[in-house]
């Protein structure tokens, strides 16, 4: 099936804790839960949350885990309280014990088969609607450029379904990039054994109708420009546009079709 939404824009090949050398381990706040090795439901999982406010993304609840041992028959998981530790590397060195550098770490925890380590996320969709009606999707997802396959998938799927019983139900594998959506589809067969639900950025998103990139508040006179006015937008109107024009660098659209080169445009 061909995606109806565009693809993700390119990434750095690793995420932020590849490239720190001293961007600190997580906030310091004595007297609260740095883990926990299950989330039994979904107040222990809000209590864990970082809510994700970046543009596109407003208002999604984010929780950060970290598998350990995972070259050995004794894998651990742990939560991490995403609000205290936002990088994985970190908390893993001062949390965990993890006595390695952030390449030593990169090196056994990305691109790679054979793992010590897996990270990742788990992705509240609380607006998402699923095919039998009933609202909320948990969405597991990797870094996008990490070509992660079936068997670690299967095997974190496993681990994540015991310790957050709530929603064992509504979770699901997302491929996050183009990368990961490739090798999801080489290795079908093999996600389809282990019964690993996954589900599409386009299925995600399919029936979201307004997506807001950027919040804020402004005042002034709402103007929609449908081609027919013949008075140019003034500083002091908020305008939506019907159709793009392609002189004006900033803009607010209001009905690009999918697929229209300004349909990205903010």
């Amino acid at each position: 099936m061909t995606p109806r939404f565009p693809r993700h824009v390119r990434l750095r090949a690793l995420p932020l804790d590849a490239y720190c050398v001293d961007c600190g381990s997580g906030v310091s706040a004595p007297g609260r839960q740095v883990s926990d090795t299950t989330l039994q439901d979904r107040a222990a999982f809000d209590r864990f949350a970082v809510r994700d406010d970046v543009p596109g993304a407003l208002g999604l609840r984010e929780v950060k885990f970290i598998i350990t041992d995972v070259d050995t028959d004794a894998p651990q998981l742990v939560f991490m309280n995403s609000n205290l530790n936002p990088l994985h590397y970190y908390f893993a060195r001062d949390e965990l014990g993890v006595g390695l550098s952030v390449a030593d770490f990169n090196r056994v925890t990305y691109f790679t088969d054979n793992r010590r380590f897996i990270v990742g996320n788990i992705v509240a969709y609380d607006n998402y609607t699923r095919p039998g009606g009933s609202p909320g999707l948990y969405v597991l997802e990797f870094w996008p450029t990490d070509p992660i396959g079936a068997m670690a998938v299967a095997r974190t799927y496993g681990m994540l379904s015991e310790a957050m019983p709530f929603a064992r139900e509504t979770l699901a594998f997302h491929p996050s990039g183009d990368i990961q959506e490739a090798r999801l589809t080489e290795e079908a067969e093999l996600f389809a054994a282990f019964a690993v639900p996954t589900i599409w950025t386009f299925e995600i998103f399919e029936d979201v109708r307004f997506n807001p990139l950027n919040l804020g508040t402004a005042v002034g006179a709402l103007r929609v420009i449908d081609g027919t006015e013949r008075r140019p937008p003034a500083p002091s109107d908020i305008v939506i546009y019907d159709r793009l024009p392609n002189d004006l660098p900033l803009h607010w659209p209001r009905a690009d079709p999918p697929g229209s080169k300004h349909r990205h445009a903010t």
